[in-house]
């Protein structure tokens, strides 16, 4: 929970994954926003995470109970060139057209 606040989203785990949790408008994850998030992994963890898979199964940024309270959401780090860029998890990317491999 502190990890999460303090590095920017990132935890150990979610680092080697190449994920991290940001606010829903792109900025970094709080201290704030990472204690309500990990508070309510309590209630998505119920029934096996039954309601953490529900809450994720609703909405089109599969955030679960904590993610939608702080609003905050869980992306994958792309990285371009030199910059990086963030994509939510989840979310399908187009396949590149063989056109455009050549």
């Amino acid at each position: 929970m502190l990890i999460e606040g303090f590095w920017d989203g990132y935890t150990i785990g979610k680092r080697l994954f190449g994920i991290r949790v940001v606010q829903e408008n792109g900025t970094p994850c709080t201290l704030g926003s990472s204690v309500v998030r990990n508070l309510l992994e309590i209630i998505d963890g119920l029934f096996y995470y039954l309601i953490g898979f529900i809450s994720m199964a609703m909405t089109d940024k599969r955030q679960r109970l904590g993610d939608r309270v702080a609003g905050t959401v869980v992306v994958r780090e792309t990285s371009v060139s030199t910059t990086s860029s963030t994509t939510p998890v989840g979310t399908p990317t187009e396949p590149e057209s063989p056109a455009r491999s050549q």
